[in-house]
């Protein structure tokens, strides 16, 4: 009698250490994640940054443009630049409150 021939096996691919396989798997997942809200954004016509300007804003009203920057960490100069691009879009406002500026949503924003 014959011997069978050896039966083919296939085997995945292995990193051999689960922590890098979760890791890869999670990578993946954000990559979904972000691509999906970033078509979100891109419906709504706003970028990220913008987005994280009206999300802070919304959670803490009246900050001050400073204290928004040292939030987002970006500079002062770069800030000033989303806000004139919400501004006119009637998403926040701006309110003199002194020297400073107090940042406000908007009913729309």
């Amino acid at each position: 009698m014959a011997a069978a021939p050896p039966r083919q096996t296939y085997r995945r691919a292995s990193t051999g250490c689960p922590a890098v396989l979760a890791r890869l798997r999670m990578m993946r997942v954000t990559q979904h994640m972000g691509k999906a809200w970033s078509e979100v954004l891109k419906e709504h016509d706003i970028s990220l940054a913008q987005f994280n300007v009206i999300a802070i804003i919304g959670g803490q009203p009246s900050l001050t443009q400073r204290e928004l920057s040292q939030k987002l960490l970006v500079t002062q100069g770069n800030l000033s630049q989303l806000l004139l691009h919400l501004e006119p879009r009637q998403l926040i406002e701006r309110h003199a409150a002194g020297k400073e500026k107090r940042l406000h949503l908007t009913p729309s924003g």
